[in-house]
């Protein structure tokens, strides 16, 4: 990867992104205004205590604040301690936290748009390309999502794991790369949303087999598995290690309450509280979140949807009747395997009850998440192939940037009407 991340095509990234990025989130990297929802009840006042617990000379073991006290570096707060949070915990004991969380927020952001763009070029698209992927990747996937900090943190990692199934399967890279790399991103894990990070390493394991069985020549097998348990199991002993006090002491604590005693709280229902779980009403519904639930109407969830770009770039393909290449299959069974679990269409509702660590989620609409992720990666393939293929003509180009324009003030007056930017 490291032939791809050089300093000239960081720094044409760099152009690409910030802009983009500042355009949501100047208004808080300035301290004018703040990330509402969780990022901030939650995951900024236990951010705040552990830096003010470090400015007094101590490491926040024990919060005495909640529940008369409770065991503070547990689960997502294990993440404080991670390379990716404590640097700006520190920076907050001397700037206002306020500020400094946003541009932690916004740290990430940016790193899961370098990671998506790592992707894209891995799948060989053009730079151009690699760079509009990128874009779409942070606005559609990260940014929207920056209420729930967790899911920023597991998404940006999804995009880095992506590139590490092409570099696992071309063997690119030293051995000593791979349990380095594992540790970083099972640190991420940390800071991330559990149900999110066993997905990801569902899609990461079952990515690195498909590309590998359809690459030629094949790297030797035996290597390739190598370099593959090199790379994952470190990341999840890492993880694994850094989250099981929190899932202990919340075990210890909960898991043997019975009758009266049982909490209803719905984060603990992977202990056996009973919750209940949110999904879409119905296929027009999240079909139309999957697109633009601004510009369609339909009621968003997690997502404020791929929008019309990445959808009217995977009509044009379509329509230009090409001969598929296998990796459209993969994204495709993933763009539909998203919106079954959304919708809870059967068996998918049977499935996630009995596989342990997967029951433990109750927003089945986060699927529809991981569909724009993989409508995003079929419209710029197809499109890389239409301009491969010489398919897109000079009229034929008008009229795509024509259209792209048209959807791009779509969703900017849209926009103009929303508090999202603001406050997700």
């Amino acid at each position: 990867m490291t032939n791809i991340l050089t300093k000239k095509n960081i720094t044409s990234l760099l152009c690409f992104l910030v802009p983009v990025l500042l355009v949501f989130s100047l208004p808080k990297l300035i301290g004018f205004k703040h990330t509402g929802w969780d990022t901030h009840d939650l995951a900024f006042t236990n951010f705040v205590y552990f830096s003010d617990a470090l400015t007094s000379g101590h490491v926040p073991l024990w919060n005495p604040f909640i529940q008369s006290g409770t065991f503070f570096p547990s689960l997502n707060n294990i993440g404080l301690f991670s390379p990716f949070e404590l640097p700006f915990a520190l920076i907050a004991r001397v700037l206002p936290p306020l500020t400094v969380f946003e541009w932690l927020i916004q740290f990430i952001v940016l790193l899961g748009g370098i990671g998506a763009y790592t992707f894209f070029r891995c799948e060989n698209l053009e730079h151009d390309l690699a760079c509009l992927g990128a874009v779409l990747y942070a606005c559609t996937t990260l940014e929207v999502n920056v209420g729930q900090l967790g899911f920023v943190f597991s998404f940006a990692a999804l995009a880095w794991m992506l590139a590490t199934a092409h570099a696992v399967v071309s063997d690119k890279g030293s051995r000593l790369v791979w349990p380095i790399f594992g540790i970083i991103l099972g640190f991420a894990f940390s800071c991330g949303y559990p149900w999110m990070n066993f997905v990801n390493v569902g899609i990461f394991s079952s990515y690195a087999v498909f590309i590998y069985c359809l690459a030629r020549p094949r790297a030797d097998i035996k290597k390739t598995i190598a370099r593959f348990a090199l790379f994952l199991l470190p990341l999840l002993a890492t993880y694994l290690i850094l989250i099981a006090p929190g899932y202990l002491n919340l075990h210890f604590n909960y898991a043997h309450f019975f009758g009266d005693y049982i909490n209803p709280e719905p984060r603990l229902r992977a202990l056996g509280a009973q919750a209940e779980h949110f999904q879409y009403q119905n296929l027009w519904q999240s079909l139309g979140t999957l697109i633009s639930p601004i510009t369609l109407g339909t009621p968003p969830g997690w997502t404020m949807g791929a929008g019309w770009i990445p959808f009217l770039l995977l009509i044009n393909a379509v329509f230009e009747r090409r001969k598929p290449r296998a990796s459209y299959f993969y994204w495709t069974a993933l763009l539909i395997i998203g919106i079954l679990y959304a919708n809870g269409i059967r068996p998918m509702p049977h499935l996630a009850r009995i596989v342990p660590l997967f029951n433990a989620n109750r927003w089945w609409v986060l699927g529809l998440d991981y569909s724009v992720v993989a409508l995003i990666v079929l419209a710029l393939l197809q499109t890389q192939d239409s301009f491969n293929q010489s398919s897109l003509k000079a009229v034929g180009k008008a009229k795509i940037y024509s259209l792209l324009f048209a959807a791009a003030l779509i969703i900017f007056l849209g926009l103009l009407q929303t508090e999202w930017v603001i406050f997700a």
